[in-house]
Parts: C-alpha cells; structure tokens; sequence
C-alpha cells in the first residue's frame, strides 16, 4: 500500500470538483483525529461526519471519494508508520502567514476529528495528550492573531511548529492506540 500522501494541490481539486466546504488541511486534520480517537475509524465515518451527503450517480463524486479514501488509508498506514514517518497535507510554496494559517486550519480540523471520535474533551487526555490539544487550540487561533511576516525567523518558526504538531499527533495516537501505534521512537522525530 502506497503510504505517500497526494499532494496538497491534487486534494484541493478533489475537494473543489464536489463542492465540498473544508480545506484539504483541516480535511486531513479531521482524519487524523478520527484515526486517533477511535482506532477502528473507517472513510466512511469521514464520509459521514465530514463530506455532504454522497451521489452515487455522480461519477465526479465518486472519482473525489476515491481519492479521499486513498489519502485516509494513505494517512491512516503513515500515522501508525513505526518509522514516525507521518506527515501533514499543507501547502508547500504558500507565503508564511499563509502556511501557519494552514497549518491552523490542520489543528482545528485535529481538534474536531478527535471529537467526531468520541474525545469530547481533549484537556482529559491522559500524560501530555491534554498539553500537546491545548497547544493545538492555540495554533489553531494562530493564523488569525498574530502580525507574521516572511522573515526567515518566522519561517524557521513556522517549521518548529510544524514539527511539534507532527509529533503531538504521533504522541496523541500513541497515548489513545498502545496496541496499534507503534511506540514513537523519540529519537527518530526531528
């Protein structure tokens, strides 16, 4: 099974072509908080709590809902990867304050996934998984709040916070899945 994720721009065409009212990254945060949450999740609970109601006559729509399934088994096969190769579907040439808001909009989507998934209230997460949602409600607000600029200070930021999210959601997976995460090789995250 291939483990690489589409890329951000083939998502966004996808999503465009059914009229679908969420971003790719907030889409694939909602799907790895759904993969967290509730290690038995399928496409079709993304289908469900997600995506408006499927046309199965509509063959864009069931094109779009191929592609969509091959980026949650793709996510789903990468967040369990015990290499911790595991990535987030953002943009990549944007601006920095375009990235971060991306980036956002990746932690919102998290937030709501571990929701549909049955977390109601992520500060009740065990170990740091309470300290690692509060953080993500923060960047979640961080698009809209702070004055960023394309300096490369605020780039090199911006990577850190991206790093910490990817490890967040790897150390989240583990605390909710020990049996099916693999244990995060603390070693192999940067």
């Amino acid at each position: 099974m291939n483990t690489t994720l589409p890329s951000y721009s083939h998502i966004l065409l996808t999503l465009d072509k059914i009229d679908a009212e969420i971003e790719p990254s907030e889409l694939h945060g909602a799907m790895c908080g759904l993969l967290c949450a509730r290690n038995m999740s399928t496409f079709d609970n993304v289908v469900e709590h997600l995506l408006q109601s499927p046309d199965e006559d509509n063959l864009l729509y069931r094109e779009a809902l191929d592609n969509l399934s091959e980026l949650f088994d793709s996510t789903n096969q990468q967040i369990n990867d015990p290499n911790c190769d595991f990535h987030l579907l953002i943009p990549q040439d944007d601006s920095v304050e375009e990235l971060v808001f991306s980036l956002g909009e990746w932690c919102q989507g998290f937030l709501l996934g571990l929701s549909l998934g049955g977390v109601q209230d992520p500060a009740g997460l065990p170990e740091e998984g309470a300290e690692i949602a509060k953080d993500f409600l923060e960047i979640a607000r961080a698009g809209s709040l702070y004055e960023i600029e394309d300096s490369e200070e605020d780039e090199h930021s911006y990577e850190e916070l991206m790093e910490y999210v990817r490890v967040g959601v790897l150390l989240i997976n583990e605390i909710l899945n020990p049996e099916k995460s693999s244990p995060v090789d603390r070693s192999k995250l940067h």
